[in-house]
């Protein structure tokens, strides 16, 4: 009886380290890889790139609302290169935005568990190459999944979508689309 008594109480001890709750505060911080494309439709006709792969960043800093589920301010981007396909005019330093609300759900109420996220918000598209500058706004939309490994590291797969209007013609607009592996640390 006593060993089973010692037993349960390992067990029991142990397993309040390893489910440790998450804490109530969300902040990370990741890095990563992603094929990224462009298309930029004017009156001139769409004119669509080759997909180059380029570096993806994001920070993140809200609140855990309950075990499982997280509100944050989400600022993600992204720089990577691009060709255009009809002229094959190259630009280097393209840069791609997005900032807005965020939210993610974890599977398992402990840690160590797959999650989804999701993002909505304002986006950008900027290159400064080539004799053009071009900056643009409007929206976007990044889904993504993947699995926490503990407290402190996820990794997953995210989807970026935005479409944006050119400052300077409003006749111009950019689909921005990107799919990459990223690294989170969380605080």
């Amino acid at each position: 009886m006593k060993k089973q008594l010692c037993f349960a109480a390992v067990i029991l001890g142990t397993s309040g380290l390893a489910l440790a709750d998450r804490t109530p505060v969300y902040l990370s911080g990741g890095g990563g890889f992603g094929a990224h494309g462009l298309t930029s439709d004017s009156s001139l006709g769409e004119v669509e790139t080759e997909a180059s792969t380029g570096l993806l960043r994001s920070l993140k800093a809200g609140f855990m609302l309950n075990d499982r589920n997280a509100l944050y301010l989400h600022a993600r981007s992204s720089n990577f290169d691009y060709e255009t396909e009809d002229t094959g005019t190259e630009f280097k330093d393209a840069r791609a935005t997005l900032v807005g609300l965020g939210y993610t759900h974890y599977t398992s109420a402990t840690e160590g568990s797959p999650y989804f996220e999701v993002t909505a918000g304002m986006a950008g598209f900027n290159v400064d190459d080539n004799g053009f500058d071009i900056e643009s706004k409007g929206r976007g939309l990044l889904v993504g999944a993947g699995y926490e490994f503990n407290r402190h590291v996820q990794m997953g797969a995210v989807y970026t979508l935005a479409e944006t209007e050119d400052d300077d013609d409003d006749d111009t607009t950019y689909t921005t689309n990107s799919l990459g592996l990223k690294v989170e640390l969380k605080l």
